[in-house]
């Protein structure tokens, strides 16, 4: 088993890359890796509920993120910085999340094997 970190930056929509972490989290997950989601800059827009998914023009798979619990995700942390930028208050999230400081960010990441950023 691998300590493995996953970085999320982008926005939700702007491109594929976030639906293709939200996947590759759920199979790292799933072969009992020790998964970190790390929510940083945009990305923490991905933890806000989507209320108009006709003006995507796509699928919202942000639903999908309630299953890390399920999969045994070890944490899902999120840039307090970041949270305060965009005002989002982590009640408010879709899921649970740990709002963290910049600092225990980097703390977390010194203890992984691998880093993955989307």
């Amino acid at each position: 088993m691998k300590k493995i970190a996953i970085l999320l930056s982008h926005s939700p929509f702007d491109s594929a890359l976030s639906r293709e972490a939200n996947d590759m989290i759920m199979a790292l997950a799933a072969v009992e890796h020790q998964i970190t989601v790390i929510y940083q800059g945009a990305g923490v827009l991905q933890l806000l509920p989507v209320h108009s998914q006709a003006a995507l023009g796509c699928k919202d798979y942000t639903p999908t993120q309630k299953l890390f619990e399920l999969y045994e995700v070890a944490a899902v942390i999120a840039s307090s910085s970041a949270l305060a930028h965009y005002d989002i208050d982590v009640q408010k999230c879709l899921f649970p999340v740990m709002s963290v400081s910049d600092a225990q960010i980097k703390f977390v990441l010194a203890q992984q094997q691998h880093i993955l950023r989307f």
